[in-house]
This record gives structure tokens, C-alpha cells and sequence, in this order.
């Protein structure tokens, strides 16, 4: 079996809510769409992600990209706080990205911080107005 990479949002999303839910895993385990072994795979590929882009930073620290990929892996990890962070920088980097960070907005709602998740949806309108997922 081929490992698991994490590039699709969505997919990752499902991985992300049983890892920020435990009380999901422990209810609906044998509903789950992807299988345990399928999900630690996932879990590991993104551990090893972040770490790899953690060394890349340290090489190139003005790089968007680094901060980008190692802020998805944070988010599909449930880590919410430190993919803001990375989110964040990813913007102080390039301030053309402010508007646009849709994925911004979602983790800061999952970090629990609404204020900023609503606003970053809000801007986001201003944007992208005909984007279907955020109306």
C-alpha cells in the first residue's frame, strides 16, 4: 500500500476532525471513512513533513512556501495554534496573501479564536465574492 500524502484538503479535514475529537474516534471508529493504519500513515507523513520544512525554514526563513506546506501539516495534525502561527508569517511574508487566506480562517476557528476566523471569512468575501464554499 502506497503511503498516504497529504494534498487533499478535504480528505485531510476528516483525518483532522477524529484527531481534534477523540470522542468521534471512540463512537464512530468502525464508521470512520479511512482505516486506522490509514490515518496513523497520514499522521506520520505529516510529523515527517514538519519536521523536514523545519529544517528548510532555518535554511531559507523568507520562504512563503515552507510556511505554507509546514502550516497545512500543523493544521492536518490538529495543530491549530502553530498552523495560525505559520499562517501568520506566511502573510507578514507577503501581505498580498492577507485577503486571500481562506485556509487562515479555518484554522484560526479551530484554534477557537471565532473573532479572527469570521474576519479572515469576511476579507476573504472581498476577495473572492463568487466562491461557493465561503458563502
Amino acid at each position: 500500500m502506497t503511503p498516504a500524502r497529504p494534498t487533499q484538503f478535504g480528505l485531510a479535514l476528516v483525518a483532522v476532525l477524529v484527531t481534534a475529537r477523540p470522542s468521534l474516534l471512540a463512537e464512530d471508529v468502525a464508521k470512520h471513512p479511512l482505516s486506522q493504519e490509514t490515518r496513523k500513515m497520514m499522521t506520520s507523513a505529516w510529523e515527517k513533513q514538519v519536521a523536514e520544512l523545519t529544517e528548510q525554514i532555518k535554511q531559507e526563513p523568507d520562504r512563503v512556501g515552507f510556511y505554507s506546506r509546514r502550516a497545512d501539516a500543523y493544521f492536518y495534525l490538529a495543530q491549530f495554534d502553530k498552523s495560525v502561527a505559520d499562517y501568520q508569517k506566511m502573510v507578514e511574508l507577503d501581505k498580498n496573501l492577507d485577503k486571500s487566506h481562506w485556509r487562515r480562517g479555518i484554522a484560526w476557528f479551530y484554534a477557537k479564536n471565532y473573532k479572527q476566523a469570521a474576519h479572515q471569512f469576511e476579507i476573504y468575501d472581498s476577495f473572492d465574492n463568487v466562491d461557493r464554499e465561503n458563502g
